[in-house]
């Protein structure tokens, strides 16, 4: 805000402006090189037209300086509110395509400029001896497919009614659009573009139609046989299943794809490493499953759908719940690494988080100062609302860091008076860094989704947005207590498992 927020800020100082507190709040983005302790006058939103001047300041105010300060700040700050959805990009304008998709009008819009100095650096031809190959290969398989991925986001977002920017961005954000194959992810076993646990499949398949059970082989009869000698058991639950059950999978495919060079890194491992020649039988699977089965692991990621929180339950016939186990293991293994079905799945989980919220941010779409989204798109989203409404963006940060962040943000929301309809993006991010760095809400969240929550979302946000739009400040790494944090999680995870 420059000049601006100078002005405001020595107005301040000087206490020459009193801020009443009944003039409504609203955030506005600091883009300055770090966050400074917010002052009130950069809250304040006022139509200069309708209000009288005697409600912004005290009319007892002598000084004639004062009174310009404050009127240049508050002009300053009502020039600069941010139109949320015009500076949100369209889906195909953000994420990863190559010049010849058509999907964007401008090279240097999203990742295309990138892809572009990749592909005429290295003419699509990438070697694995190249100092920048990984980076290379992100770009060229986040972009390999852009139709199809574009066309999947915008149907499963019409079928949630949830935002497609949303559900594009989590994707982003997870994986840059590629079609990974599994990997450990430090416990989590996680695959494909939503970068999804064995549990998280299971929710999505199982309510699946009947087509896409075939078609991932889905064991279906098997589950209903099972669930007639064990009633009202959750086979999605932790309580039956454990996303490491995906490990025996993993390790058969890892000596597939590092047969004769033990160097090659396991985000080349995809799925046809898994199914290719031919899969993993059940008697070569079976001792390592009973062993994640019976393992008992610390409670570490309550944010990712309580995997490692709940016993196994014992079942009529053990050794026919370990088979259900393994069928849908392989199912999940030889099938997550395809956009066509963890784009579902990942939008499945958002909306089951969505449904779960308190009913302030279910029933949010439209923030006050959005406007209409009027940008042409490709496609004509079903959800009629802003494309970065608040009640998806805590959905987001609900996946990433937990649902204990909810009360924190709320209680933040409140102290400020600012209803759920008021709140932007930049102001969103306010409240998680708010409620994580506070200690009561801190104790109560898993340090590495802590950590997460606030920086996933933050990239999500940025993401979205058309370049040189001014939503969120810039975008900030981790701290340094973060990714001590996160080393510490990684090391002990891989020690576990």
């Amino acid at each position: 805000m420059g000049l601006g927020f100078w002005l405001c800020s020595r107005a301040s100082r000087l206490k020459l402006v009193r801020i009443p507190t009944e003039v409504r709040r609203t955030p506005f983005p600091i883009t300055l090189s770090k966050r400074l302790p917010l002052l009130h006058c950069l809250y304040v939103k006022i139509d200069l037209q309708i209000t009288p001047l005697s409600v912004i300041f005290d009319t007892s105010m002598k000084s004639p300086i004062a009174l310009l300060l404050l009127l240049f700040s508050v002009a300053q700050a009502h020039a600069e509110i941010p139109n949320v959805s015009q500076s949100v990009a369209c889906v195909e304008e953000a994420i990863q395509s190559f010049p010849e998709d058509g999907l964007s009008a401008g090279d240097d819009l999203g990742w295309h400029k990138d892809i572009n100095e990749m592909m005429k650096r290295t003419g699509g031809k990438l070697n694995e001896a190249d100092p920048k190959f990984a980076a290379d290969w992100l770009l060229q398989m986040g972009a390999t497919g852009a139709k199809s991925k574009l066309q999947t986001i915008y149907e499963v977002a019409d079928a949630n009614d949830m935002p497609p920017q949303i559900l594009a961005g989590a994707l982003s954000e997870e994986s840059s659009m590629a079609d990974f194959g599994l990997s450990r992810d430090y416990g989590n076993w996680s695959c494909g573009i939503g970068q999804l646990n064995l549990l998280e499949w299971c929710v999505w398949a199982n309510s699946a139609t009947t087509k896409t059970k075939n078609e991932i082989a889905w064991p279906t009869a098997e589950i209903e046989y099972y669930l007639k000698e064990n009633q009202n058991r959750d086979i999605c639950s932790a309580a039956f299943i454990r996303s490491a059950l995906a490990k025996p999978f993993y390790v058969l495919a890892m000596k597939r794809m590092q047969a004769g060079d033990l160097s090659r890194p396991e985000f080349l491992l995809t799925s046809k490493y898994i199914s290719e020649p031919t899969t993993l039988s059940f008697e070569e699977a079976a001792p390592m499953l009973d062993w994640v089965r019976d393992k008992k692991i610390p409670c570490k990621r309550r944010n990712r759908q309580n995997d490692e929180c709940l016993e196994i339950q014992p079942s009529l016939d053990e050794a026919k719940a370990t088979h259900l186990r393994y069928s849908m293991a392989k199912s999940f293994t030889e099938h997550c690494g395809e956009h066509q079905y963890g784009i579902p799945a990942r939008g499945r989980i958002l909306r089951s988080i969505f449904d779960s919220l308190p009913e302030e941010y279910r029933l949010n779409k439209q923030n006050t100062d959005s406007g209409t989204y009027s940008r042409k798109c490709l496609h004509e989203p079903k959800f009629k609302g802003t494309p970065l409404a608040v009640g998806w963006l805590v959905t987001e940060a609900v996946y990433n860091a937990g649902e204990e962040i909810l009360d924190g943000l709320a209680h933040y929301w409140h102290t400020e008076h600012r209803r759920i309809d008021d709140v932007t993006p930049d102001g969103f991010l306010l409240a998680m860094e708010n409620t994580i760095e506070k200690e009561k809400y801190k104790k109560r969240l898993d340090p590495v989704g802590r950590c997460e929550g606030e920086f996933h979302t933050r990239n999500l946000i940025k993401d979205m947005s058309l370049p040189g739009a001014t939503l969120i400040d810039h975008l900030f790494p981790p701290t340094a207590e973060c990714r001590d944090i996160i080393e510490k999680y990684h090391a002990s995870a891989q020690a576990i498992l």
